[in-house]
């Protein structure tokens, strides 16, 4: 098995409808060697995930919040590198390959971490804006929940 280069993590709280999205554009990465962590902080109903070898599961018992679920995947994660994903949010599938060659062949010295960029879409997947580097204005927002 070649070494565990990258934990993707993904923290949800009663979002299942918007979770399996996310889930499989972590899991349609264009690399080997990376694990998706799961963590469900307390929902009413645990999400229903796909049986897959990368696909790992953590349940708290009860809400904690997301830095919580985040702290909790980190202590868990088994990758060289972490990247966390939202919920409401998807990954391209060569978000990984990227951001692992870039961290291949820095200069700088670690610890490091990568930006990459930012796709707006409508709800039927229509791309709207690329924002690059990923900076949004104090105060500001995006999900794919409706406000």
């Amino acid at each position: 098995m070649s070494e565990l280069q990258l934990s993707i993590i993904i923290p949800t709280y009663n979002r299942p409808h918007l979770l399996s999205r996310a889930v499989k554009s972590a899991l349609s990465q264009t690399i080997k060697g990376f694990e998706v962590i799961v963590v469900d902080d307390g929902s009413a109903e645990p999400p229903r995930l796909p049986e897959h070898p990368q696909l790992r599961y953590i349940q708290l018992p009860e809400n904690r919040g997301g830095a919580a679920a985040r702290n909790i995947a980190t202590e868990a994660a088994r990758g060289r590198w972490i990247t966390y994903l939202d919920d409401d949010d998807e990954l391209l599938p060569h978000m990984a390959e990227v951001s692992l060659r870039a961290l291949a062949h820095t200069q700088l010295p670690q610890p490091v971490g990568v930006l990459s960029a930012l796709e707006v879409v409508t709800p039927e997947g229509k791309v709207i804006k690329i924002q690059s580097p990923p900076t949004l204005k104090r105060g500001s927002h995006f999900c794919l929940e409706e406000n």
